[in-house]
């Protein structure tokens, strides 16, 4: 049996998540798909918009064979420790094949090429990150110049999702585990695009538009639905 594996919040599940796990499918041609989701709060530390047993019911709905929840300890912290702690609990399940990721950049050899460098400055990594966010930086700039400076391409790590992606593939590496990565471009809106799309937005844009109407042609009806009552309960 080959599992593929998608580490996910799903805050709310979107179209652009439904087409994760459909490329995840038509591309790995996996037995089944396994989402790893963060429980009832976020990587941010806040609250998601619904329970951790509706979205696993909307990953399910759109495709996923089965969700396993990521332990707060984890789901919670910065992308190194929510990256480490999910590729622990992937490595425990013999079955699974392939990694699947939303990516700004699909290029696979770059992620694996990064994660090495990484992997092999780590000290040097961490104190140049320290360094930047103690003059107050963002952490994706901080991480972009410490990146930068152990021989790395700061473009290729600007945006969230690849940074993550890269963490992934460190965590992989040093715990050995025979996985693959598929990284996968999103369509649609980038991932800190606050403007509601026709389609594809983002996450946070549905959120931060959750009165709106256009937001049902964003999300299948099943997450519109729950989102609606979600709201009307508050």
């Amino acid at each position: 049996m080959r599992i593929c594996a998608i580490i996910c919040e799903f805050n709310p599940f979107h179209n652009g998540h439904a087409h994760l796990i459909e490329q995840a499918k038509q591309k790995t041609g996996c037995d089944a798909v396994l989402c790893i989701m963060s429980g009832n709060f976020t990587q941010r530390g806040e609250l998601c918009v619904l329970n951790k047993f509706t979205r696993a019911k909307h990953a399910i709905l759109s495709g996923a064979d089965c969700v396993l929840e990521l332990p707060a300890p984890f789901a919670v912290a910065p992308a190194e420790i929510f990256a480490r702690g999910a590729i622990k609990l992937l490595s425990s399940i013999p079955e699974v094949t392939t990694l699947a990721f939303g990516c700004e950049n699909a290029d696979k050899d770059k992620f694996i090429n990064s994660a090495k460098i990484l992997n092999g400055e780590s000290n040097l990594f961490e104190r140049y990150l320290k360094e930047k966010l103690r003059e107050g930086e963002s952490y994706i700039k901080s991480y972009g110049f410490a990146f930068k400076n152990c021989g790395g391409d700061d473009n290729f790590i600007s945006t969230p999702n690849n940074i993550l992606g890269v963490e992934y593939c460190k965590a992989i590496l040093k715990r050995g585990v025979d996985i693959d990565i598929l990284p996968i471009k999103r369509i649609g809106a980038g991932y800190n695009d606050e403007n509601l799309k026709n389609n594809f937005s983002s996450a946070s844009a549905i959120r931060n538009n959750i009165n709106n109407e256009v937001i049902k042609n964003n999300v299948p009806k099943y997450v519109y639905d729950d989102l609606i009552v979600a709201k009307n309960l508050k």
